[in-house]
């Protein structure tokens, strides 16, 4: 049989394509995020050479920030979580390679006990990212370059669901367990399981030892929370237009977190800009002021009163 040149051309045109779906499929680009400063202090000098190849990981504390250019001292291979009913947990693992590994996730399984089970749903690990940082000296106010030593901090948690390892570094990964009001008591397990490209997976068992005592929601909390809030550095974060429909909804589940967290307060910024630019973004202001060719003013509080009215529905409303 005789094919003609454009059953050829489409012949090719299909081995083609599922040549690229195929190798789209088998492997992932880079992970698309910023880029960490580079470490000021002295620790790039660590020593990885007794380090062996592939991905490593262990169980570390919540009391200590793992340095990104140090081995880490980190061996636990179990870890074990204590929580009432309605209680959030945490626990910090370490990963570090002394070779780059790309794609690294974390993936949590289902928590069972002796009749129950809890889905994995209720657990998030996020990786920890790494900020310049100096120490706090006489306190908030004018500071001069060079005046305290700059260091880089384990700090920021990421919403990224997998993540690059550069060569010789550690990466903090910090476990949130939220448990449910009405889990029944008992002891759970679950664990994490760590991923890469072309490294053997890992997993790391837990526990969590959820007693029968119950902790109230957060709006029934008396404990007065009260973190400054600042909206508009998050529209220049994500990219959004100031006071669009988009930045309103990418605030919400901000908003909820700190809700979540037991927050009172609500920060609302009158005019512009009132401590005279102190930090990175500018706050701007909520109440637009104008005044009119007769001299009397005019006050706009609809922005004032939209983001005052998103914090009340996500439970921000004392």
């Amino acid at each position: 049989m005789t094919l003609s040149y454009d059953k050829i051309l489409l012949r090719a045109a299909l081995c083609m394509l599922t040549l690229l779906l195929t190798g789209a499929c088998s492997r992932r680009g880079p992970v698309l995020t910023f880029r960490e400063a580079d470490d000021p202090t002295a620790d790039t000098l660590a020593d990885w050479s007794g380090v062996a190849s592939g991905l490593h990981a262990a169980w570390g504390t919540t009391d200590k920030r793992y340095a990104r250019s140090v081995v880490p001292c980190a061996a636990a291979s179990e870890c074990r979580l204590t929580a009432w009913r309605g209680e959030r947990v945490s626990a910090q693992l370490v990963l570090w390679s002394a070779d780059s590994v790309g794609g690294v996730e974390c993936r949590i399984a289902k928590f069972r006990s002796d009749g129950a089970c809890l889905p994995a749903g209720i657990a998030q690990a996020r990786f920890v990212r790494y900020v310049l940082t100096d120490t706090f000296g006489p306190g908030c106010g004018h500071r001069r370059d060079g005046d305290f030593p700059v260091s880089l901090a384990a700090d920021m948690l990421d919403t990224l669901g997998r993540f690059d390892m550069d060569a010789r570094t550690a990466r903090p990964v910090w476990l949130t367990v939220s448990v449910p009001d009405d889990a029944p008591a008992g002891v759970y397990r679950s664990c994490v399981e760590v991923t890469g490209d072309g490294v053997k997976s890992l997993k790391l068992p837990f526990e969590l030892c959820v007693q029968e005592r119950r902790l109230p929601r957060p709006a029934e909390w008396s404990y007065h929370l009260d973190l400054w809030q600042h909206p508009a550095a998050a529209a220049r974060v994500m990219g959004l237009a100031l006071w669009s429909d988009a930045h309103f909804d990418a605030l919400r589940p901000l908003v909820r977190m700190l809700a979540d967290a037991g927050q009172k307060v609500v920060t609302a910024t009158l005019n512009k800009d009132p401590w005279n630019h102190q930090c990175f973004d500018a706050y701007e202001d909520m109440i637009r002021w104008t005044k009119r060719a007769d001299g009397t003013w005019e006050y706009d509080y609809s922005l004032f009163d939209r983001w005052v009215g998103l914090c009340a529905e996500e439970g921000i409303d004392r």
